[in-house]
């Protein structure tokens, strides 16, 4: 058995460098990355109801660390973290980040950022670019300001794909309504 500076259910007040508060009981602490999970309780909750926070220290950052009881017996650890599910959770949080980021321009109204936004969707965010406040959907229609079914530019008038779009306009012209 290794070294354990911080045992399970050891009271640990804890100050980030970045001038942060955290008092409670240390669920784990993982020595190769320097991180402690401490179960805080919640500062919005009633004394009647007691409710917890989990939070997540990187001792890196960490200012000053006090020890306020000594932990009482060495519990059983915690189940293990399934490692596979946190990794995709992170993979599905990026990609909406990114195309979160990608819906952003500088020179869009907010309608045209819900249109790339439902495009891209639809699409793929791939598949969109954004030129100046004007929309690119695959290299074959662009889409510009005010983003109207009218404002649709550089397919044939019958195209399968002009249509789809005007239907995803259509679609986009509904909800805005509907609020």
């Amino acid at each position: 058995m290794s070294f354990n500076p911080f045992p399970i259910g050891m009271h640990l007040h804890v100050v980030t460098c970045f001038g942060d508060h955290f008092t409670g009981e240390v669920v784990t602490y993982e020595h190769s990355v320097k991180m402690l999970m401490l179960r805080c309780r919640s500062k919005d909750d009633d004394d009647a109801v007691a409710s917890y926070n989990q939070c997540l220290i990187n001792l890196d950052f960490c200012k000053d660390l006090t020890i306020l009881q000594e932990a009482k017996i060495e519990a059983e650890p915690p189940a293990r973290l399934n490692l596979q599910r946190l990794d995709h959770r992170l993979e599905e949080t990026m990609e909406q980040r990114k195309l979160m980021l990608q819906t952003r321009n500088e020179y869009a109204t907010p309608r045209g950022r819900q249109l790339f936004r439902l495009l891209s969707q639809q699409f793929g965010p791939n598949e969109l670019v954004w030129r100046q406040s004007k929309i690119v959907v695959l290299q074959q229609l662009t889409i510009v300001p005010p983003y109207r079914m009218c404002h649709i530019l550089g397919a044939k008038r019958n195209s399968k794909l002009l249509h789809y779009v005007q239907r995803l306009i259509e679609q986009l012209d509904k909800q805005a309504n509907s609020n």
